[in-house]
């Protein structure tokens, strides 16, 4: 796991200042302590800047930029691809690839240079990538399909720049900083900036699943890999069961040249996950606690520590109290790239890990938005069916109106019933669309909503899409899971230099999974997974769930911060990050 960086001068632009590359690379130095790199181009029209943290082949030779042995092309890398061992063979076998390494970077290069473009077809992992080919002077960069790694870039009309986090690139004396209206409202409405926007003006992510090639002065884009397509149309059915494929998905997630450790909770998905990874090794897990919740249900660490021992494993644990938030607050909003009304939990978790000096640790994240963990799956279904009924739907809007002011979230459930999109947004969302004059300028509010196209992107993530159920495991994957989880996850892990991967978030494991769920009625995260032969604690099975709760409202509020709800915890993180 790495930062990466880059300036291309596609048209008519002044060369790469080493400086400014520098500069926008050692901003990310926790993302990658163990070593820096940076290289132009001879024409001094392309750049790239790399941070490393060593993950895969250890050895200086696998430092970035990293360039083919015939020179030919030159990649900075960040992220993992874990069939990468696999694809080496490939290479080896089908076209006599002489490696220098035994890095998954370098089989990058040479898939490249084998297959070109159509290379991301091949990758099993979590990627951003930016290779330069002198043959033809072009840039080709990339993005793994769920968007687990970021990349984000501004594009001036004649410089192209890059870089995994905003506040990076920030450092660039060049750097747009006119604020973005659809950044500020979708921030607001989600709590979360919505992909492609960020808070300025002019600095994009590039989409999950999306390629940029600039060539010949001209920039692509082109959309490799779109999991909703996998949710609309799923694959034949296929003889694997669901243990079987959660053991290889996990048998991926754990290659590295370095100790791997879990995040383990109270709940289905790290356990789930850890008795899969204690079949192949001792696992060293994770746990974190809250003083507040102390002897109570929302205490994670003692049915936490009663699965470590049924596995053996070793366990760590630390409960977190306000004065602990407080002497890491101002690390904590540094490290924060976008603002977002979540990732403490897993900024302090990420803490604990690093403390013990693992670099990569596991997470269940993905769990509940592919097996139907949340609530959402059950009350979207049945809020859109009760309030399309003809007497209430008679008097939805009366009853908008006078909801509006007290109740927003109500108000907005009669405004929008009957649509299982909009539904979702009311039970996800932050601000409702009246309430955002209370936050933004008119013009601000006008021209965000016309760029988001909210409702209408939306619909069009659930349009052709057969039952409820999969309409909201799309929605969810496509809003708080993309936006917000694995964002969060990104920020809040390198923030200690702790790179997180997740298992359940994995588009060849959603593609042999779908086939076994679309057949099963709607069943419960709990129920599904008792049909998994792994040895798995009857205390996890019996638990009920209750959600991951962490009192930083009330920490913030008694700091002095914010009062103690999301929007005014937002409008702090908002105002600092602008």
């Amino acid at each position: 796991m790495c930062g990466i960086n880059g300036i291309i001068a596609y048209r008519d632009a002044p060369p790469v200042e080493n400086d400014e590359l520098i500069k926008v690379r050692d901003a990310m130095t926790t993302r990658g302590p163990d070593s820096a790199g940076a290289w132009i181009s001879p024409n001094g029209k392309v750049g790239f800047g790399h941070r490393r943290l060593s993950i895969i082949d250890l050895s200086t030779a696998a430092n970035q930029p990293m360039h083919s042995a015939d020179g030919h092309y030159t990649i900075t890398f960040n992220g993992e691809i874990y069939n990468y061992q696999e694809l080496r063979t490939l290479c080896i076998a089908e076209h006599q690839y002489s490696f220098r390494t035994h890095s998954d970077t370098e089989v990058l290069l040479a898939l490249y240079a084998h297959y070109g473009t159509a290379m991301v077809h091949k990758l099993r992992g979590m990627y951003t990538f930016a290779i330069y080919d002198q043959r033809n002077d072009s840039v080709f960069m990339g993005r793994d399909p769920f968007g687990i790694k970021p990349l984000y870039y501004w594009d001036n009309g004649k410089t192209l720049r890059f870089a995994s986090t905003v506040k990076a690139l920030r450092q660039s004396a060049h750097f747009p900083t006119a604020a973005s209206p659809a950044g500020q409202v979708g921030l607001l409405l989600w709590g979360s900036v919505p992909e492609p926007y960020t808070l300025y003006r002019g600095v994009y992510l590039l989409k999950a699943g999306e390629t940029l090639t600039l060539s010949k002065g001209q920039v692509k884009q082109y959309v490799h890999s779109n999991f909703v397509e996998h949710i609309r149309n799923i694959d034949p059915p296929h003889d694997q069961s669901l243990t079987e494929l959660i053991r290889e998905t996990m048998r991926y997630h754990l290659v590295a040249d370095v100790p791997v450790g879990l995040f383990l909770s109270a709940g289905l998905d790290s356990s789930v996950l850890l008795a899969s990874a204690a079949e192949r090794r001792n696992i060293h897990t994770f746990t974190l606690g809250f003083s507040e919740f102390r002897n109570t249900q929302h205490d994670e660490v003692p049915i936490a520590q009663a699965v470590a021992r049924h596995y053996r494993c070793q366990w760590d644990a630390q409960h977190i109290d306000k004065e602990h938030f407080a002497d890491s607050l101002e690390h904590f909003l540094t490290a924060m790239d976008q603002p977002s009304i979540d990732g403490a939990n897993t900024y302090f978790v990420s803490q604990v890990c690093a403390a013990q000096r693992i670099k990569v640790c596991i997470s269940g994240l993905g769990g509940d938005e592919l097996f139907g963990g949340y609530p959402s799956f059950q009350r979207i279904p049945f809020i859109n069916r009760t309030l399309s009924l003809r007497p209430i739907a008679l008097v939805g809007k009366t009853l908008a109106a006078l909801c509006r002011h007290f109740a927003p979230k109500y108000a907005g459930l009669f405004t929008y019933a009957g649509d299982m999109a909009q539904t979702y947004y009311i039970l996800r969302g932050l601000y409702m669309p009246w309430e955002l004059p209370d936050v933004l300028e008119p013009d601000i509010i006008a021209e965000g909503w016309e760029t988001l196209q909210h409702f209408s992107h939306l619909t069009q993530r659930v349009n052709k899409i057969g039952t409820p159920w999969k309409k909201v495991m799309a929605l969810e994957m496509s809003y708080y899971m993309r936006n917000q989880l694995l964002r969060d996850s990104d920020w809040a892990g390198m923030a200690h230099s702790v790179e997180i991967r997740v298992p359940f978030v994995d588009v060849f494991f959603l593609r042999q999974v779908l086939p076994l769920l679309h057949p099963l009625p709607q069943l419960e995260k709990r129920q599904i997974f008792r049909t998994l032969n792994l040895d798995l604690p009857a205390t996890v099975h019996k638990r009920r769930k209750t959600g991951f709760n962490i009192p930083i409202l009330q920490w913030a509020s008694e700091l002095g911060l914010c009062r103690a709800d999301h929007k005014s915890w937002l409008h702090f993180l908002m105002t600092r990050s602008l």
